[in-house]
């Protein structure tokens, strides 16, 4: 397999403003109207931790003695 020299990137001006637009059109789309609660909830932290237990075979409750 033959060498070759690295070749030169080049970061134009309109790249950048591109890149830019396309990053604010993205932050506009994930704020949408549909999030009106940012931070989750006693309930969603709860039924998470439940889901997270199952999935890793943990009961937190107490065994009963014989």
């Amino acid at each position: 397999m033959l060498r070759r020299n690295p070749t030169k990137v080049e970061l134009k001006l309109e790249d950048l403003q591109e890149l830019d637009i396309k990053l604010k059109a993205e932050l506009e789309a994930r704020k949408g109207p549909d999030k009106v609660e940012s931070s989750p909830t006693l309930e969603t932290q709860k039924i998470r931790q439940e889901i997270i237990e199952e999935r890793i075979g943990y009961n937190p409750r107490p065994r009963k003695p014989n």
